[in-house]
């Protein structure tokens, strides 16, 4: 990979004197220039400044003409003034003359919003939400000018906080393949499929800027440290705890199957020589600010298609990763090793969204400007630095990027708006993913739409298209057309995701369609099938017919992770009687693989022991930090210390596999020689007892990276089973980090008595 030198391009930028290098602005001819890519590809600018100012978010309506998000009072000093007060929002609708994608025409489609974060395309209307509330407004252009001139109240949402932070609000309000409208961490989602919109309910995600969806229909969430949470199980199963077992749901993530990355998946290359801090940068950088995921659903660029795309525009990249599904999981891995698919040594690089094109390029929304950090976190020396530079005059800028093979031209642009809903149907094959969705959309929000009931039959249970049936299938749901009938003919569907989909359908009419449900667990091989049985059967409290089925799943499926994930969630605390066989170890005795088959399961069964209880009047902040360290303890600590901290066994034998946190001193002690271990790892023996962990790895390996919630976790284990220390704060945790930055190899047990008694 080559880039110009960025040195060559400065010097020919005119710029205020006292500007650094690094904040002087480039124009996109040039910024196009500092762009390493992989061979093979080009960086094309479709729009910028002053066609769209501070874009964050970009989407295309059924005849391709592009919506983009502005969010024009966002940060315009290093103190933010304005942010929240300017409301000069806007909403740009762009097109492309020509119809080669280019965008040569702009009009302000909507304006006077605050913060506009989230377009959803319709039909010919838009539905929008800004900032600080969750109201969901129809836009729509009645005249043909390119403006709106009409809007109304989809939803009544509520207000909320307006000193709240820009960052820790909602994003997504996307149509998924189920007919909801997801959004990024909200307790509800979405229906509108009836011409009312309704809200359901859904167990909540930390989530930050993005969401996405693959062919299946899988959601993708993020935080701004971990590139995907919350695909392992649909949000709305984990109610099952609460709804069928009647137990209270733990805080965040239930059940954790383990990372599905490498650690060193989380550090990305940077270019930069500076940070936004003013400090140097280094050449690879931990994910900070992830944001903009998307899925790449098309034939029209092969090798990316089923890839995981994800920027962070503090480093300056989009990464690309490569999805593979092992035994019941999604894995991660970077598709171009050490590297990455689109990064700059230019600071004012500001990728924050990515989205696959109807052309079948990838579009990158690039904000392009100084600052990229909301004013409640920047503290003083970032903002002086800020200011000094000239970071802080950079702005209303953006730019719009395609990314495309060097050699592939692009698709032709849609015109779905304009074609009859019987049309529509054959969208539904096409080989892109955004054609797919947009066409499901719009037959199901057409008034004409039944009459495109036949056609859609046809399609779900005679096309050779695996996608085509599937989308068919939903299509037919959104319709309120999918009878018993097809359903039943769509559950023996050679394509196990086909079969999957029916399932999921079904439960809207489960107690006709219980008994084919039973009989299909009776023979499915398929462990996304079985996973997907599994959560759909939970709905049923006919354990006569609902345990037999299950336990024939399990008894298939036992390996599958996906499997045990349904499984410890939906028969929470309640287990069927093949459950109690694992538990007692009588179902895995004679299997070679038994002992990490019991460790799995037990990691599982572990979540059951949840729950913390508080005085009356114990401190909120306390509280909620507590609280979140349970969460983050049972995902990546339990396994060797157990649900009730007093450390686990190796499966089969009394060797410990690590030292019990329960009554420890030293979790209980000076913080001075308790958060070393979490910033460098542990080895060797304790208290003169070995243990067959061998080595405690640093809490960054687990995938605790954020100050903060390191010290969640470290509440915890000072909290619970009794052990009632003083919490520890996020400044504790960053003293300790400086304190022992240059130390490269694990502690051992005196060292760390040392440091509780300097």
């Amino acid at each position: 990979m080559k880039y110009h030198a960025l040195i060559l391009l400065l010097a020919s930028t005119a710029a205020a004197p006292a500007a650094e290098p690094f904040a002087i602005p480039l124009s996109p001819a040039e910024e196009a220039k500092t762009f390493v890519l992989p061979a093979g590809y080009v960086a094309e600018c479709i729009a910028s400044e002053p066609m769209v100012e501070e874009p964050v978010l970009a989407v295309w309506d059924g005849n391709g003409a592009l919506y983009v998000a502005e969010m024009r009072s966002y940060m315009q000093d290093e103190s933010g003034t304005g942010t929240k007060s300017l409301k000069n929002g806007r909403i740009k609708r762009l097109t492309s003359s020509r119809g080669d994608g280019i965008m040569d025409k702009a009009t302000i489609f909507v304006d006077g919003l605050n913060l506009p974060r989230m377009i959803l395309p319709l039909d010919d209307r838009i539905a929008v939400v800004e900032t600080d509330n969750t109201t969901v407004w129809s836009y729509r252009d009645t005249n043909g000018d390119g403006m709106a001139d009409e809007k109304y109240e989809l939803f009544k949402g509520k207000a909320g906080d307006p000193n709240k932070s820009v960052e820790h609000q909602d994003s997504g309000l996307f149509w998924n393949l189920d007919n909801r409208i997801y959004l990024s961490y909200a307790r509800e989602r979405y229906r509108f499929t009836d011409g009312t919109w309704r809200a359901e309910p859904i167990h909540p995600v930390w989530s930050q800027w993005g969401i996405a969806h693959d062919d299946d229909g899988r959601i993708f969430y993020s935080d701004n440290s971990k590139p995907a949470l919350g695909f392992d199980l649909p949000r709305r199963y984990w109610l099952h705890i609460s709804q069928r077992n009647g137990s209270k749901i733990p805080s965040g993530e239930i059940i954790d199957l383990g990372m599905s990355w490498e650690p060193a998946f989380l550090n990305a290359k940077n270019l930069c020589t500076t940070d936004d801090r003013g400090g140097p940068a280094g050449s690879t950088k931990t994910f900070t600010s992830l944001c903009g995921q998307s899925i790449y659903r098309d034939n029209a660029t092969p090798e990316w298609s089923g890839d995981y795309f994800i920027c962070d525009p503090t480093i300056h990249v989009v990464r690309r990763a490569k999805l593979t599904h092992e035994n019941g999981r999604v894995k991660f891995a970077n598709a171009h090793s050490s590297e990455e698919f689109v990064l700059s040594p230019h600071m004012l690089f500001r990728p924050v969204n990515t989205a696959p094109a109807p052309d079948g390029s990838l579009l990158i929304v690039d904000m392009y400007r100084g600052i990229i950090q909301d004013a409640p976190w920047l503290s003083p020396d970032p903002r002086k630095f800020i200011k000094a530079s000239g970071l802080a005059e950079v702005n209303q800028r953006g730019r719009l990027w395609r990314i495309r093979k060097t050699d592939a031209a692009p698709r032709a642009a849609p015109h779905m708006l304009d074609e009859k809903t019987g049309d529509l149907v054959a969208h539904l094959a096409h080989p892109s993913g955004w054609w797919r969705d947009t066409a499901q959309r719009l037959i199901i929000l057409r008034k004409d739409r039944q009459s495109a009931v036949p056609a859609l039959n046809e399609m779900a249970l005679s096309n050779q298209d695996p996608n085509a049936r599937l989308h068919a299938l939903w299509t037919l749901e959104g319709c309120a057309a999918v009878d018993e009938a097809t359903l039943a003919k769509a559950l023996a569907d050679a394509e196990p995701r086909v079969r999957r989909a029916a399932i999921e359908i079904s439960e809207a009419q489960l107690s006709v369609m219980l008994p084919k449900l039973a009989d299909l667990a009776t023979r499915e091989t398929d462990g996304e099938v079985a996973k997907q049985l599994i959560l759909t059967l939970g709905f049923s409290k006919d354990d006569k017919l609902v345990h037999p089925a299950v336990d024939a799943l399990l008894a298939k499926h036992l390996a599958n992770e996906g499997v045990i994930l349904a499984a410890c969630v939906t028969f929470w605390k309640h287990p069927t009687p093949f459950i109690k066989t694992i538990q007692d170890g009588s179902a895995l005795a004679g299997r070679a693989d038994a002992a990490l088959l019991a460790t799995r399961w037990k990691q599982g069964f572990a979540q059951w022991e949840r729950g913390l209880v508080f005085p009356k009047d114990f401190p909120k902040d306390q509280k909620k930090s507590i609280e979140s360290g349970e969460a983050h303890y049972f995902q990546t600590c339990v396994a060797c210390h157990g649900p009730d901290g007093k450390g686990t066994t190796v499966p089969g034998s009394d060797a410990a596999i690590a030292p019990a946190l329960a009554g420890s001193l030293r979790v209980k002690g000076d913080p001075r020689g308790l958060l070393p271990v979490f910033m460098n790892g542990l080895m060797g023996p304790i208290q003169g007892k070995t243990y067959q962990g061998a080595m405690m790895v640093p809490a960054v390996a687990l995938g605790i990276v954020r100050d903060d919630r390191l010290a969640d976790v470290v509440n915890f284990i000072r909290y619970a089973w009794g052990n009632n220390a003083e919490p520890v704060s996020t400044e504790h945790v960053k003293q300790a980090r400086q304190a022992t930055k240059s130390r490269a190899t694990p502690w051992n047990d005196e060292e760390l008595i040392k440091l509780s008694h300097p």
